[in-house]
C-alpha cells in the first residue's frame, strides 16, 4: 500500500509539472519529443515519441535529455541519452573593480640596505603593491599619509609602496609597483 501511494504521489507530481510546462507552450499537433527510454537491462536508449505519451513514459522510469540519471550521482542524460557529468552552476563573474590601477616605477638602483618607493596618482589610495628585484629585499610595505621612512615621509593624501634592499653587502635593482584605487 505504501509503495502504491509513493508511486501515485510521484506520478501526480510529474503530471503536475508537465501540465504546468505544457500549458504555457503552444504545441503543434502531433509534436514529437525525445525521451531516454529505460530498457529491460536498465540501460537507456533515445526514442522519439508523441508529446502526449511523455507523462506515461516518465511515470514508468523514462527521463528527458538533460534530466538527472536515476540512482547515479552527478550525472545527467545527454541529448543522445548518454551519461554526462552534471555541470555545477557556474560561479557568477565577480564585478570588476572600478577605479583601480597599477603604477610601476622603472628599474631603480638601490645601494646595500637602501630604500625606495613609488606613489599612487593623486586622489588614489594604495591597496597593495610589491616589487621585482635582482637580489633579496628586507621590507616591502604600503606607504600611507604621515608614514615616515628613512628615505621619505609621505605627506597628507599621498599613498604608495616602499621597498628596502636587504643589507647583505649587495646592491639591488628593483622595480616597485603600487596597486591604487579610488578611496
Amino acid at each position: 500500500m505504501e509503495k502504491m501511494s509513493v508511486r501515485i504521489s510521484v506520478c501526480t507530481a510529474v503530471l503536475l509539472v508537465l501540465g504546468t510546462l505544457v500549458s504555457g507552450i503552444a504545441i503543434a499537433k502531433n509534436a514529437k519529443v525525445n525521451v531516454c527510454h529505460v530498457t529491460g537491462n536498465g540501460t537507456y536508449r533515445l526514442i522519439n515519441i508523441s508529446e502526449k505519451a511523455v507523462p506515461a513514459h516518465l511515470a514508468h522510469g523514462d527521463a528527458l535529455p538533460g534530466d538527472p540519471v536515476p540512482g547515479v550521482d552527478d550525472k545527467i542524460f545527454g541529448d543522445d541519452c548518454s551519461l554526462e557529468d552534471a555541470s555545477p552552476e557556474p560561479e557568477p563573474e565577480p564585478e570588476p573593480m572600478s577605479g583601480y590601477e597599477v603604477v610601476t616605477s622603472g628599474d631603480m638602483s638601490y645601494g646595500d640596505g637602501g630604500w625606495g618607493g613609488w606613489s599612487c596618482p593623486p586622489g588614489k589610495v594604495v591597496i597593495g603593491g610589491g616589487f621585482v628585484g635582482t637580489n633579496p629585499v628586507a621590507a616591502s610595505a604600503p606607504g600611507t599619509p604621515g608614514s615616515v621612512w628613512p628615505h621619505y615621509t609621505f605627506p597628507a593624501n599621498e599613498y604608495g609602496w616602499v621597498v628596502r634592499d636587504a643589507p647583505d653587502g649587495l646592491g639591488n635593482t628593483i622595480k616597485v609597483y603600487a596597486i591604487c584605487a579610488n578611496p
